[in-house]
């Protein structure tokens, strides 16, 4: 390393140790900033800047997604999507009697159950899948929003 620029690297890291709030160890950040510092070489272009200008942009950059994954990491766990599936809960919405239903209503709870994963969001993004799910089988507008108000009406 050069250095001319190992003062800027050490300026980042401590600069992002100080502010962070998710513990990352300093040795973690400056080994991170050190990898970026390399790369940052490599691809820098004289035409378009000064080198130092270059390097402080990618290694403040490369920290910044460094410390965003080591945040979502410690919050949210490692998930290994390789064992994980799906299990479909047990609500008591697979209780009901489903024969006192409007035909509407249960061709919506047959269209969920029959393939329910892309139904699997949150309760504000869920109406809007089945509506696009609706329009592509052909239902009107206003069909739609009349089935889905009755959905709602029927199994609450």
């Amino acid at each position: 390393m050069e250095l001319k620029l190992i003062g800027v690297i050490v300026n980042i890291t401590t600069s992002f140790y100080r502010t962070n709030h998710f513990e990352i160890e300093r040795k973690e950040l400056f080994g991170e900033a050190c990898l970026a510092y390399v790369e940052a070489l490599q691809s820098h272009n004289p035409k378009k800047g000064p080198e130092i200008t270059w390097v402080f942009a990618c290694i403040r950059n490369r920290l910044i997604n460094f410390c965003k994954e080591e945040y979502k990491a410690k919050r949210f766990g490692k998930i290994d999507w390789y064992y994980t599936c799906i299990e479909e809960p047990e609500y008591e919405f697979f209780n009901q009697d489903f024969e006192n239903l409007t035909e509407d209503t249960k061709t919506i709870v047959d269209m969920v159950l029959e393939d329910s994963l892309p139904y699997a969001l949150p309760p504000r993004l869920v109406f809007g899948v089945m509506r696009k799910s609706l329009r592509k089988t052909g239902w009107s507008q206003p069909r739609i929003e009349r089935g889905i108000r009755n959905l709602k009406i029927e199994l609450s």
